[in-house]
């Protein structure tokens, strides 16, 4: 008998309602911090600003607890092949700050890049006001630089750092497709939670980017659709599925290495550097509020290390 075919066999129907309740979880996080960012207010701003707290503290909490544990024990696994075995869970490291620098040299490229095009324009415009001439030939082939080129690194950043959480939320959602019926009950609820406090943080970075509705809408949209599709997969290859396949855990490991790599990157440099550290508006908030900020994230945090306590 193959050891695909000792594996308990899950119920469509049950993966089906989980998948469902998922997806109503992460629309719920998701629809959370559109409901904040859509009528903002002086008092809502405030709430708005300790959500974002929260959020930095859950997506620390993720990176930490949940994938670099997780990474480092695939890359354990003696079921590797022995190439990987050799240099062990020194990978998962390594895997990260690749993750790390890949990222950093995304964002720089493209702030370079629009720090340039802007730069020609502003010289076109004023040449044209003083001459009437296009000193760059290639000017009239741009359009005038907008809000959302002003701000596009902090979109690349955004974007990077949901495609780190959509990784994350893959790896879940395939192998909560593939557990037994009684391994997916345990962890349905748990996950839920993930989901939620996990939709609500990214919401809330989505929501402050300088972008137009759409596009917003596209990256609020990307996030509740994927683990319940995951899901679906997971159950849909169940049959077929190894999991101590080396191939399978080399896989798992590999993406939640690079998966956690951008999203502490990102976690610290783009939003506790920038919109903590270095934040004129965070630094003008009264002490006691700031105080508050901070107990947010810390909290954030706890619920998702609670939580991990599960998966």
């Amino acid at each position: 008998m193959s050891v695909a075919a000792e594996i308990p066999q899950p119920s469509k129907t049950g993966h089906f309602y989980g998948a469902l309740i998922l997806l109503i979880a992460s629309s719920a996080g998701i629809a959370f911090s559109m409901f904040l960012v859509n009528r903002r207010s002086e008092s809502l701003d405030r709430f708005l600003q300790l959500s974002k707290m929260f959020g930095i503290g859950v997506l620390l909490s993720t990176a930490w607890i949940h994938l670099v544990p997780s990474a480092l024990e695939q890359f354990s696994n003696p079921l590797l092949d022995p190439y990987w075995q050799e240099y062990g869970t020194t990978q998962v490291g390594l895997l990260a700050l690749v993750a790390g620098f890949a990222v950093q040299r995304i964002e720089f490229s493209v702030k370079s890049a629009i720090a340039k095009l802007n730069a020609c324009l502003e010289t076109s415009s004023s040449a044209e006001m003083e001459s009437g001439t296009v000193p760059c030939e290639d000017t009239p082939l741009v359009t005038p630089a907008t809000p959302s080129m002003k701000t596009g690194n902090k979109e690349v950043a955004v974007i990077l750092l949901e495609i780190g959480i959509l990784f994350h939320s893959v790896i879940m959602g395939v192998t909560l497709g593939v557990s037994p019926d009684g391994a997916f009950s345990k962890l349905i609820i748990p996950l839920c939670f993930h989901q939620l406090f996990e939709g609500m943080a990214l919401g809330v970075l989505v929501g402050g980017l300088g972008v137009s509705k759409s596009h917003k809408r596209v990256l609020w949209g990307l996030y509740p659709i994927a683990t319940p599709i995951a899901v679906g997969i997971g159950a849909a290859i169940q049959s077929s599925y190894i999991p101590d396949s080396p191939d399978v855990i080399l896989a798992q490991g590999m993406l939640e290495a690079l998966s956690a790599g951008i999203l502490l990157y990102n976690t610290y440099v783009e939003l506790m550097s920038e919109e903590v550290v270095h934040s004129c508006k965070f630094h003008s908030y009264p002490q006691g509020f700031q105080q508050v900020c901070f107990l947010a994230m810390y909290l954030g945090a706890a619920s998702m290390a609670v939580v991990g306590i599960w998966v």
